[in-house]
């Protein structure tokens, strides 16, 4: 961030990911960057379900064969169909979809995107329980699958190869082979999609007016399984809570990207821009009109305090799927975070002591009947003491969780970016020495490894040891802290944390050890057995195609979200999940001070687990053509968001 703003938009400028949300103080500004560079239920063309395990519809064409491809070539106007008879030689680049993906039975319709190509393309689509081959001859060299096909060829053909190849009016044929999987997916994913141009707008100023300029530098994006574009769910300017100033006086929230679904779908919570006050709003909307903004309705005044105290992290919830979540009842409204703070506030963040040495592990409740104890300081809250052996039954709003033996030397590590398993039995965490507002206790100068467009001239702040651990939530009173057995290692520093919809395995990227965990291109994802622990699986999604001329590490793999639901096939279960990456070939955006801007993209990584020995298979990722390429999409969450249908492209 450049001296003298700490406006959150130039956070993701440079990749939210990184130390930004590992310990305490991780809202959207949580990072201070030096850098000069830089559907309730699965809507929108979900099918009915709970993700599981889907029948073939068997085919009653000649033979058995299906017929779901048109006997004719699909011919675009004016395209010649005379090329690519006797193909030679080096074939194109085929960036879409990458050899080996496998696609959701209700996924987008895939899509072909070839490099290397001038002029027209001819793709052909083959497989085997097919009477014939689909056969299109188009003028670019990006195609979509018409979306009736693919929607019969989802029925028809899975668990079976189905080969396209690509080839221009000169050089040699390339193929992709990729499989339908005999399971959905579900839910809707909300993100956030941050305008480059508006990176350098002064945050100060937006607090004391939110102008349309402030209003356009991010919303949350949303968009259901199938949809074929996003819709804004929440913009800034919508949201109808109050933050707070760096001085403790009321002010409009100017950040909204560090967002978590409620277990009630409707709404999300998110850390504003420093110092880290955090807030409610609905994304419910009638489809076509603007989301409301509004506030959760039924938060106390002590509730809201609790919200409103400086230095939380992003929120975690107990998505518990059961129907009777004891953690989202009447009067008890709980979720977990980070909170650590110093007091008395430094009123100005940039280059200011850091403030956040001692972040903890903290429970809420937006219902809460009493406040917690709490010391005031100019209008603006800043926790004292809160008693450590406070359960959620207490009646108090906040209330720290313990986690015993998270030593770093001769004292507790600081504890942030908390997942509260869907059962509500266990937290994983980031145990962390690193000073802990993200800025560090020194610099060097940069080796050239971070991600963003920065000049090796810049300097980044030197991260601590940063591992995995489990705590139990133990109404609120937490306990003994186990390392996660894979994921706290000394070899890597481990973050961003993410429990499976079943609870089963742990997602988290991870960054090279002694490497500066903000925005490192070197950063990739990884999952491991969430109770045993054991060897981590590194996924085959961090790889871009090899044709590409990007790898990984290099590409910044960051911040996965799974999937709601598990789908079971006969194979094994299948997971889902997305994440963020800069590998797409898209031209960087400029600030409004010029700037260098990369444009970071969400794709989807699939698994299959299967078998007694809890075979892990990962695939390729599979890019999300749906979501806009002009902004920087990152964070997002996936869960059964209750968001208006978006559907199909006429």
């Amino acid at each position: 961030m450049h001296s003298g703003s700490r406006f959150p938009l130039t956070v993701v400028a440079t990749w939210v990911s990184a130390l930004l949300f590992v310990v305490g103080a991780f809202g959207c500004a949580g990072v201070k960057n030096e850098s000069s560079g830089g559907g309730g239920g699965g809507g929108g063309g979900v099918n009915p379900g709970s993700g599981g395990h889907v029948t073939i519809t068997p085919c009653m064409g000649p033979g058995g064969k299906c017929t779901d491809f048109p006997t004719d070539p699909m011919v675009d106007p004016g395209v010649a169909t005379n090329f690519c008879a006797a193909p030679s030689g080096a074939g194109p680049c085929i960036i879409e979809p990458e050899d080996g993906s496998l696609f959701p039975q209700n996924w987008l319709r895939p899509r072909v995107n070839a490099s290397g190509i001038n002029g027209p393309m001819k793709v052909t689509v083959h497989a085997d329980m097919e009477a014939n081959d689909l056969v299109v001859y188009t003028s670019s060299n990006v195609w979509a699958m018409p979306k009736d096909i693919w929607q019969n060829l989802a029925m028809h053909v899975q668990d079976q190869p189905i080969t396209i190849s690509v080839c221009g009016t000169s050089g040699g044929v390339s193929t992709s082979k990729i499989t339908i999987a005999p399971a959905q997916a579900t839910g809707s994913m909300v993100f956030w999609a941050a305008n480059p141009a508006a990176a350098d707008i002064d945050e100060h100023a937006c607090e004391s007016n939110l102008t349309a300029d402030c209003q356009s530098a991010a919303q949350l994006l949303g968009f259901s399984v199938g949809d074929e574009k996003t819709e804004s769910v929440l913009g800034i300017g919508q949201v109808q809570q109050l933050s707070r100033s760096d001085s403790g006086n009321p002010a409009p929230v100017t950040c909204i990207g560090c967002h978590s679904a409620t277990p009630d779908k409707g709404f999300v919570t998110f850390a504003d821009s420093y110092p880290w006050h955090t807030a409610t709003a609905s994304v419910q909307g009638p489809a076509g009109m603007p989301p409301s903004g509004a506030p959760f309705p039924t938060v106390t005044a002590p509730g809201l305090a609790a919200l409103q105290q400086p230095g939380w992290g992003p929120f975690s919830f107990s998505l518990n799927k059961s129907g009777n979540n004891p953690f989202w009842q009447p009067g008890m409204r709980i979720g977990i975070g980070s909170l650590g703070l110093r007091s008395p506030l430094i009123p100005q963040y940039d280059n200011a002591p850091d403030q956040n040495d001692s972040p903890n592990l903290a429970w809420f409740n937006l219902e809460a009947p009493n406040a917690s104890p709490m010391a005031t300081q100019g209008g603006n809250w800043a926790w004292a003491s809160f008693a450590p052996n406070t359960p959620i039954t207490s009646g108090n709003a906040i209330g720290f969780i313990q986690h015993t033996g998270d030593m770093c030397g001769n004292v507790p590590c600081g504890a942030g970016m908390p997942t509260w398993s869907h059962d509500g039995q266990n937290i994983v965490y980031v145990s962390t020495n690193a000073a802990l507002s993200g800025r560090f206790n020194q610099e060097i100068p940069s080796p050239g490894i971070i991600g963003g467009g920065q000049a090796a001239t810049n300097s980044f702040r030197v991260p601590g040891m940063t591992n995995l651990y489990t705590v139990p939530f133990n109404n609120g009173l937490g306990g003994p802290a186990t390392p996660v057995a894979g994921a706290s290692s000394s070899s890597a520093e481990e973050i961003y944390p993410a429990y499976a919809p079943d609870d089963s395995m742990i997602a988290y990227t991870s960054i090279p050890a002694g490497e500066p965990m903000y925005a490192n291109a070197h950063a990739e994802i990884y999952v491991v057995p969430a109770k045993a622990g054991g060897t981590p699986t590194r996924l085959m999604a961090n790889s871009p195609p090899s044709c590409s001329g990007k790898t990984s590490p290099g590409v910044n793999n960051h911040w996965a979200k799974w999937s709601p639901e598990v789908a079971s096939g006969p194979k094994g279960k299948y997971y889902w999940m997305i994440f963020s990456s800069n590998r797409a070939n898209l031209p960087t955006g400029l600030s409004s001070k010029g700037r260098t801007i990369q444009i970071s993209q969400l794709y989807l990584a699939p698994i299959l687990v299967g078998g007694e020995q809890f075979t892990v298979t990962t695939y390729p990722a599979i890019y999300l053509w749906n979501q806009p390429t002009t902004s920087v999409n990152t964070t997002p969450a996936w869960e059964t968001f209750d968001i208006p249908v978006i559907g199909y492209e006429p």
